[in-house]
């Protein structure tokens, strides 16, 4: 048998320029709760800061804020993450005195947190009641999301 053909690593296969995709660290010190902030964090990983796009699921995020008595940017702290960005859960201030956090879209690994949880769950972690579920993009468009995130908010805010 020709070694040559079977080495898989020969220098035909390995032969390549390698670029690194930069990443941007999160900046934790931009995290300042406001004086009537109600312990709930949320996060979301919509796209692009700006836009038709931004406004229309940050009008959905406000909607669905305010069916559980919240006022996003007042009582809450709202971040937004994109794909470039690393974010460590464990970074965040112990100022901010977090008890529940609900995220869109991001899953635990994305927020570096070695947890399985399922999405649509309600799961109390320490001290913290968590929920993730799909971005709000996904959740705009499809009924049953919306009706199984209306069930978690309610079950967490009946507390």
């Amino acid at each position: 048998m020709d070694e040559s053909k079977n080495n898989i690593l020969n220098s035909a296969f390995v032969d390549f320029d390698l670029y690194a995709i930069p990443e941007s660290e999160f900046d934790y010190q931009e995290i300042k709760p406001h004086d009537d902030f109600s312990g709930t964090l949320i996060m979301t990983d919509i796209p692009n800061n700006v836009g038709e796009e931004w406004d229309s699921l940050v009008g959905l995020l406000t909607k669905i804020c305010q069916s559980v008595g919240l006022e996003l940017g007042s009582n809450t702290t709202h971040i937004n993450i994109k794909p470039e960005t690393r974010f460590k859960f464990n970074k965040l201030p112990k100022s901010l005195k977090l008890k529940r956090l609900i995220v869109f879209g991001p899953t635990p690994d994305d927020l570096g947190m070695r947890l399985e949880i399922k999405s649509y769950q309600l799961v109390k972690w320490n001290t913290v009641d968590l929920i993730f579920v799909d971005s709000l993009g996904i959740i705009k468009e499809d009924v049953e999301k919306k009706k199984l995130l209306w069930s978690l908010l309610k079950q967490l805010f009946a507390k």
